[in-house]
């Protein structure tokens, strides 16, 4: 968020009493009030369907001016499709003007969630007590109460764990107090503090996202690059199956080129150690492609992960056709680009637009090769 949608936001709380602490998981959600829905009108908003065995509400709270937010809604746009065939339902509150409300949807088209905006930013308060980390999400079970709390980006992992009968909550209540403690000493410059809560929390649960993000920002800002890195593998070696490590890695590597040898082996563990995944492979072989573009552990790790990915995705087309591009194969890599192009089509997505440029590039590509 830019400070000065930070300011905005606290100018817009100006005058409200805020609870104690936010809500955290464990703690009962209240019902939403004042809501005026701008699309989909749902109320009450904790009323649970009988249809599903385990439904879950998911409430967003959103900043309509925070790029973090504006970033988010093709993500939840996603899930929400992914998972309500679960009975996860969706509801997106703002407490910002209508004005600009209604400027994000028309700026998001595809975003068809509930989504509503509050007459007074009274629900923002009481969930969220002040903070100003946005988007933030609060998933809620049939008795009202919180089982998870957090950043957005984390929400598909948790989604997917609940499905798949993987998600802890009673260690997710443990978690809660340490991660709200965490950003408050991040808040207020206290490193020692944050750096011992950081330690609690990967004690529970050694893959936890936010305590790593969180963990590896302030190491890096105190230009401890090393130490990022040995991080990393500290946990990589507690959790050899998990697959939360390879992105932050790689980015860290982006940051810090001196670290880029310590790739190719963490490169091979990935493929070695982590289960296929036909979402997250492709998605790895394209931040691969894009980020080490002149890494031979970065070609090879690639081309291994769509080998294991199966299916044909626009998703896994559009990084099967970079590939081939890099192996010298454009006319290959054209012909995959049309089938992407053909199949937004067809689902009439605006992400025609993009593979098309894509093609073009692609038949620049033969063009110039033929010279």
């Amino acid at each position: 968020m830019t400070l000065r949608a930070a300011l905005s936001g606290l100018m817009l709380f100006a005058g409200l009493v805020f609870p104690a602490r936010a809500l955290l998981t464990g703690d009962t959600a209240p019902e939403p009030e004042q809501l005026n829905f701008l699309q989909e009108r749902r109320r009450p908003v904790l009323e649970f369907s009988d249809s599903f065995e385990k439904p879950l509400k998911v409430l967003v709270f959103l900043n309509t001016r925070s790029p973090a937010c504006r970033a988010a809604l093709p993500l939840l746009t996603r899930l929400a499709g992914e998972f309500a065939a679960d009975g996860v339902e969706f509801i997106a509150i703002t407490a910002d003007p209508e004005e600009q409300s209604r400027q994000l949807l028309r700026d998001f088209p595809d975003f068809k969630l509930p989504f509503a905006r509050e007459a007074k930013p009274t629900n923002t308060a009481r969930y969220m007590a002040g903070s100003l980390i946005f988007p933030k999400a609060f998933v809620i079970a049939p008795n009202r109460r919180i089982i998870w709390d957090g950043e957005v980006i984390d929400l598909e992992s948790m989604l997917t764990a609940y499905r798949a009968g993987r998600f802890d909550e009673a260690r997710q209540r443990r978690l809660a107090p340490l991660l709200s403690q965490l950003q408050s000493a991040l808040r207020d410059n206290l490193d020692a503090r944050a750096a011992e809560l950081a330690q609690q929390i990967f004690e529970l649960d050694p893959t936890n996202a936010p305590a790593l993000r969180t963990r590896l920002y302030m190491l890096e800002t105190a230009n401890r690059g090393e130490e990022a890195w040995q991080l990393l593998e500290t946990l990589r070696r507690r959790a050899p199956q998990a697959p939360d490590f390879v992105f932050p890695a790689l980015e860290l590597v982006g940051r810090h080129p001196e670290l880029t040898p310590r790739l190719a082996p963490l490169l091979e563990d990935y493929l070695r150690q982590v289960p296929p995944d036909s979402r997250r492979d492709p998605a790895l072989a394209w931040a691969l492609l894009l980020r080490q573009p002149l890494s031979a552990a970065a070609l090879k790790t690639a081309a291994a992960l769509l080998e294991r990915t199966s299916g044909e995705t626009a998703e896994t087309l559009t990084v099967k056709a970079l590939l081939a591009a890099r192996l010298g194969r454009s006319e290959e890599a054209l012909k995959l680009q049309q089938q992407v192009s053909e199949l937004h089509r067809r689902a009439g997505s605006p992400q025609q637009a993009e593979s098309q440029e894509l093609e073009s590039y692609y038949r620049e590509l033969n063009r110039l090769r033929d010279l």
